[in-house]
């Protein structure tokens, strides 16, 4: 998203995009359906040195949505989580601030791809999430969580 935004004066297309155009190229080629988890920001850090700013999904342009609409029927975005770090962000989660995460992801995917383009399944960043948090997704809207779930 932070790219698409760096390139919204010269991309055409969101499938300009590197990323992106692996997804477009396996849809067009073997009718892939591909889900994408988001986070709401990116914090710049030692681990991710080709990234050096700042980005929340806020910033993300709107230029695209008309495309994301178009393609919503194979490409889906949903919440994962706030940002990369901490680790197990939502372990011992409480509902208010799983469900003060979520929203903030899904009313930004809203205004720059459309409702559409929002998927009822995702992965929680690490695939941990305890039952208060499970409870907050399911009345957010969520149908199923995907991952190495397990039962503690």
């Amino acid at each position: 998203m932070q790219d698409l935004t760096k390139n919204k004066e010269v991309y055409k297309s969101i499938f300009e995009n590197p990323y992106l155009a692996v997804y477009k190229k396996a849809h067009d080629k073997y009718g892939a359906k591909v889900h994408l988890n988001l986070f709401y920001e990116f914090i710049p850090t030692d681990d991710f040195k080709e990234h050096t700013e700042y980005f929340n999904l806020t910033m993300m342009t709107d230029k695209f949505k008309d495309e994301f609409k178009a393609n919503s029927d194979w490409l889906k975005l949903a919440f994962h989580a706030r940002s990369e770090y901490p680790d197990m962000p939502y372990k011992n989660t409480t509902s208010e601030e799983i469900t003060e995460d979520c929203i903030k992801v899904c009313r930004e995917i809203i205004r720059f791809a459309g409702k559409e383009c929002i998927n009822d399944t995702t992965t929680i960043h690490w695939g941990e999430v305890n039952r208060e948090g499970v409870r907050a997704l399911r009345s957010l809207g969520f149908k199923s969580l995907t991952g190495y779930l397990t039962f503690n």
